[in-house]
């Protein structure tokens, strides 16, 4: 029997369908965060509806706010996980740079002894999620939790996120932007690209048109897919999956049919797991958004 359970967040952004797949394998589970719109929870509503309220939320310059689970959220999954008869539980979580879900997790695990491990990826969506995938799988057979857990930290230091968000605005209404640089976007109608290093969002290009945008995010992922293809990865742990240099997962916010235009026309492989961006991240990029994972 599989000895460790995996946890994760929302902002891992695995598709909803991925997720009753892998809590049918059982020793899986999903911790929401929270979204609420004009002090309104979104809780209640399905994942259509809250895209959708999201949506429409941003068009009309509502306040969307995001919130960490709760210590008790976390409590109650690592409880249920363990009564099932699993002896650990590696919990793997969104960026302590942008959030405080992993503060929060280690906080709700020093009421479980040394069974609950804790895991900053120190990056999110599908970079974070394509780790969640792959240490689940390894957990299958890999009965050592200290060694998984050092995986998942290899994992995430090896993959990066790229990502274009065609407007300041959203940011700004979360505080992720400082107001007198989302007034200069405006100005300038400047639409970033940016990444996530050390946990922290970095800003790496700042075009001024959606098509120069989505061309230079194209050219990161490329130049990283090359840089990888390039290097030898020497792993420290034999069962740490290689650095191929791949592109593994891709989000959208609000346009499908713009990402796979945009995957197909930079020749990039049809077998990237495509994912809508989650509600919680959706709340701060706005729509339109798009970002991509390399491995």
């Amino acid at each position: 029997m599989q000895k460790i359970a995996i946890v994760t967040d929302s902002s891992a952004a695995l598709p909803s369908e991925m997720i009753l797949k892998l809590q049918k394998c059982g020793g899986f589970a999903v911790v929401p965060l929270s979204v609420e719109i004009e002090g309104s929870s979104l809780g209640h509503l399905s994942e259509d509806e809250v895209g959708e309220r999201i949506a429409l939320a941003h068009a009309l310059g509502h306040t969307i706010k995001t919130a960490s689970p709760s210590i008790g959220a976390f409590q109650n999954t690592y409880r249920d996980l363990l009564n099932q008869g699993f002896e650990t539980v590696l919990s793997l979580h969104l960026s302590s740079e942008l959030s405080s879900t992993y503060d929060v997790a280690r906080t709700a695990a020093k009421d479980f002894s040394a069974k609950i491990i804790v895991v900053d990826s120190q990056t999110a969506a599908l970079a974070l999620g394509w780790a969640v995938l792959k240490i689940h799988e390894l957990a299958q057979t890999l009965e050592n939790p200290r060694e998984l857990a050092e995986i998942a930290h290899e994992i995430c230091e090896n993959i990066q996120l790229f990502f274009y968000i065609p407007t300041l605005d959203a940011l700004k209404r979360g505080g992720r932007v400082s107001p007198a640089l989302a007034r200069v976007g405006q100005l300038l109608q400047i639409r970033p690209v940016a990444t996530v290093e050390d946990g922290k969002l970095i800003y790496l290009e700042r075009p001024r048109t959606i098509e120069r945008a989505k061309d230079l995010l194209a050219a990161h992922c490329k130049r990283e897919s090359d840089r990888r293809h390039a290097v030898e990865f020497y792993p420290e742990h034999e069962r740490t999956p290689i650095a191929t240099g791949a592109i593994v997962g891709a989000h959208f916010s609000a346009n499908r049919s713009e990402l796979e235009s945009w995957i197909e026309a930079n020749e990039f492989s049809s077998n990237i797991l495509i994912s809508p961006l989650p509600a919680v991240l959706c709340a701060h990029t706005g729509l339109g958004a798009l970002a991509v994972a390399v491995y």
